[in-house]
């Protein structure tokens, strides 16, 4: 009887630690770059993305609910104009800069590469989401910001979570 009672829980600790370092992977956005000022205008152009784009549309969706709890409205014919895109790409690939030319300096870490932990239950991509402002009558940039978080390949980004530090990052410059 205590030899199972042993064995129940040393199961029940084994599953309970895999299930903690499977949460381990995942990293919550945060913003990662912002450059420009906040525009002082009250109301966006958010360009909307093509149908067959889910992700993107999610995030669309999640970025006006975003924008409509700042008090700030999507309309068509806004002098500010928004323009959103996302990426992934596997986390245990760095993102490396160099000048071009005949520059001798090796090149300079953007992001570190994930490394690999022992118990990964699953494969770590990093999504990037950038949220960036263009005044409409000039075409020139006003504001980017870029936020990055990690999740395992095959699940979906936290779109509310992205869509709401963007956001955050734009009322804040």
């Amino acid at each position: 009887m205590i030899r199972n009672q042993r064995f129940l829980s040393s199961a029940i600790l084994a599953a309970s630690c895999s299930l903690a370092t499977a949460c381990a992977v995942t990293m919550p956005p945060q913003i990662s770059s912002s450059t420009g000022a906040a525009p002082s205008a009250q109301s966006v152009h958010l360009l909307k993305p093509d149908k067959d784009q889910v992700q993107l549309l999610a995030l669309h969706s999640a970025l006006k609910q975003s924008l409509a709890a700042k008090g700030i409205t999507v309309a068509e014919d806004a002098d500010v104009v928004a323009e959103l895109a996302l990426s992934q790409r596997a986390a245990s690939l760095g993102v490396f800069a160099s000048e071009a030319g005949e520059n001798k300096e090796p090149p300079r870490p953007v992001t570190e590469p994930r490394k690999a932990r022992l118990l990964d239950l699953c494969e770590a991509v990093t999504v990037v989401a950038s949220l960036a402002l263009f005044d409409r009558a000039s075409g020139r940039p006003v504001q980017q910001s870029k936020a990055q978080g990690t999740i395992c390949e095959g699940k979906e980004p936290p779109m509310d979570e992205f869509a709401e530090i963007l956001v955050s990052e734009l009322a804040s410059n």
